[in-house]
């Protein structure tokens, strides 16, 4: 079935790095996901790849933490599920925090008066 397609994107995946092909974080989200829907086994391998995915430079970026909550509720692992909710929820307060400031400096966020441009 379908739940068995998460082992050939990993071998794709091994044969990307055998090939010198560097993985981006959009790799990971996908293969954490399908991983995720293969049961404990696949969800398993799914989480062991935050450690490829930090040696090759790279951070949970919201889609891989989302992807990553999902490996860790099949794997039983709450903790760390909520830690990666509450790692999302922090980047997400950031960027939607940060987002009126930007606007000012580009000159289309106006405070006050009737919020119009």
């Amino acid at each position: 079935g379908a739940a068995g397609l998460w082992r050939e994107s990993f071998e794709l995946y091994n044969d990307m790095r055998i090939n010198g092909v560097r993985p981006t974080s959009h790799t990971y989200s996908a293969l954490i996901r399908g991983g995720a829907k293969g049961g404990r086994v696949g969800a398993a391998a799914a989480a062991a790849l935050v450690d490829d995915m930090r040696a090759d430079g790279l951070n949970p970026d919201v889609p891989v933490a989302s992807a990553l909550i999902c490996a860790y509720g099949v794997l039983g692992q709450f903790t760390n599920a909520e830690r990666m909710l509450h790692a999302v929820e922090a980047v997400t307060a950031a960027a939607y925090n940060a987002a009126p400031g930007a606007e000012a400096v580009r000159g289309g966020y106006r405070s006050g008066g009737d919020g119009g441009g």
